[in-house]
């Protein structure tokens, strides 16, 4: 099974992970295309790989030959500086071995600011963790709550920290699942400011181009209403509301600027325009949506449906369900990766990680007779 597996991604390598920069844009170019011209999905299965147990998210290097698993691993909230149990995993895309385990307390989150350095937030010990891809080091652990915030009695965190939204080469917004938001310098490892509490369970971070500002999914249930929220840096505070129900959570943003945003308990998929703030269309899938993500044109959304163990691909051109492919229990994690050639999925409820090739499907030519 691992050789054929190997085999099958090898030929998919060939204009991908392992190739020069240039190259690898000439294949985003390539699926763009393809993408455009597409009548339809087909995913085709490559491997399952095991992780370690409850993996929460996955990031797929744009040029590296590997991939970063983030694993909570019940890692809890005992009051102790052991790290561990939870995890990030980096696994070879090619080979699909275990290159390194990087010991954590709670891994949620996976973020690659540059193509040689990985964040990750540790959600049960307050912290956004830097980490070099060359060297396998951490290079800092940045705090996102001042010294003079309590933690929970008998643990090291208070707020638990969630998506990391970088703002420039060395500093970071981090929302907080119990808290507000913070703003990190994560090559210091230092806290530059930290946001009170402004809605319930803020997660999903959106940045609003031209303005030192950023909308916020606010999840909301069971501690609110769910809502995105306009938050301008400069005036430290939420200035527009948008009270949409259910539990806006995750967004990823179109390469025309518009956004898609997921709404988890409400099972729908907004079109949003953070220019002039206002949702232009509404989907629904269901399901327990859990992360949202698209092929290189934006055309194509890639869902993963937790309560259905399911990836749906929704074509954003007529919002119908193109594809429904079941997956592992419980699917959490999900990344397209950058030249829209493979999408990976992780598993939660049975530590594993699901690999499959994308096909873009091409009409058929009209034969003569």
């Amino acid at each position: 099974m691992l050789r054929s597996a190997s085999l099958l991604l090898a030929t998919l390598l060939v204009a991908s992970c392992s190739t020069p920069q240039s190259k690898k844009e000439d294949a985003v170019a390539s699926i763009k295309e393809l993408a455009a011209n597409a009548t339809g999905i087909k995913l085709h299965f490559i491997k399952r790989i095991k992780t370690d147990a409850q993996p929460k998210q996955v990031c797929l290097h744009p040029l590296r030959d590997e991939f970063y698993v983030a694993n909570l691993n019940n890692g809890g909230g005992a009051a102790t500086k052991k790290l561990g149990p939870g995890s990030l995993q980096i696994f070879s895309l090619s080979t699909f071995k275990l290159l390194h385990s990087e010991p954590a307390r709670t891994a949620v989150e996976c973020f690659l600011p540059d193509n040689d350095h990985l964040l990750y937030s540790d959600m049960f010990r307050d912290e956004v963790v830097y980490f070099d891809l060359n060297t396998r080091k951490v290079l800092s652990r940045t705090p996102i709550k001042p010294d003079t915030i309590k933690n929970f009695s008998g643990t090291e965190y208070r707020y638990m920290p969630k998506i990391i939204e970088p703002t420039s080469d060395s500093t970071a917004v981090v929302t907080l699942w119990l808290g507000g938001m913070s703003q990190i310098n994560f090559k210091e490892g230092k806290l530059i400011k930290n946001y009170e509490r402004f809605c319930a369970l803020p997660r999903g971070i959106l940045p609003i181009p031209g303005q030192n500002a950023f909308y916020i999914m606010c999840y909301g249930i069971p501690q609110g209403p769910g809502e995105i929220v306009k938050f301008d840096m400069d005036q430290g505070k939420v200035t527009s509301r948008i009270r949409t129900g259910g539990s806006p959570r995750h967004v990823v943003l179109l390469p025309d600027g518009k956004a898609l945003i997921s709404n988890l308990n409400s099972g729908e998929i907004y079109l949003f325009d953070p220019a002039t703030g206002k949702i232009l269309h509404k989907t629904y899938a269901g399901g327990g949506i859990n992360t949202i993500d698209t092929d290189p044109s934006g055309r194509f959304v890639f869902i993963s449906q937790r309560e259905l163990d399911l990836v749906s691909v929704i074509d954003t051109k007529t919002w119908e369900t193109v594809l429904k492919q079941h997956v592992g229990d419980y699917p959490t994690g999900l990344d397209v990766s950058y030249d829209g050639k493979l999408m990976a999925v992780t598993n939660f409820h049975e530590a594993s990680l699901d690999l499959y090739s994308i096909e873009y499907i091409q009409p058929t030519a009209n034969k003569e007779p």
